[in-house]
């Protein structure tokens, strides 16, 4: 993830969006595992995803890349280019571990369900529910999910049969049974 991204155009550095996430590519790699706090300077080619509700862009293809760590340039070190795919994955998850312990434990907790039109999940934290969309506002970047997974607060989640009514309530253990007829079993 990179936070703070600007843009340099006429002489001057823009603003454009507070975070955005990108593939890890060899440019990257070339300089070993990037560091909070690292600058990067990049080109890259600017892509708009319209298939979905929002525009979501990305930037791919970055060329010229070069990395700035307390003042000083990085050199190039290589030493990540001759692992294999699986060690890189071993690394970051790793790295980031407790990250992945709580995107792992809130991913168990809360779930988006496309294939029952008018289900509705609500997560519950301690009795304050949060709507899909709401919670995804709250809790976007890992420190937000660390700090709620490390939290004392208590998650749980209410399935609702079209709106979110106390009459429109459905049982876990009916979803469950739902899901095992339909063999949705990769959503729990």
């Amino acid at each position: 993830m990179i936070a703070d991204l600007k843009v340099f155009q006429k002489g001057t550095f823009e603003l454009i969006a507070d975070h955005l996430w990108m593939n890890l590519t060899k440019q990257f790699l070339t300089y070993g595992w990037l560091e909070k706090g690292d600058v990067l300077q990049f080109d890259g080619r600017i892509t708009d995803d319209q298939s979905k509700q929002e525009k979501i862009y990305d930037i791919e293809q970055p060329t010229k890349v070069s990395i700035v760590r307390n003042g000083v340039e990085l050199m190039p070190d290589f030493v990540l280019l001759k692992k294999t795919y699986a060690d890189l994955v071993k690394e970051i998850k790793e790295h980031n571990k407790e990250y992945y312990a709580a995107r792992d434990f809130i991913d168990a907790t809360y779930l988006t369900i496309q294939h029952w039109p008018k289900l509705q999940v609500i997560m519950m934290i301690d009795e304050q529910p949060y709507t899909q969309e709401e919670f995804k506002q709250r809790y976007f970047d890992r420190d937000a999910l660390i700090e709620l997974h490390n939290s004392d607060k208590v998650l749980k989640r209410i399935f609702y049969n079209g709106e979110v009514k106390s009459e429109n309530i459905i049982s876990e253990s009916d979803i469950n049974a739902y899901f095992e007829k339909q063999d949705f079993s990769q959503f729990f």
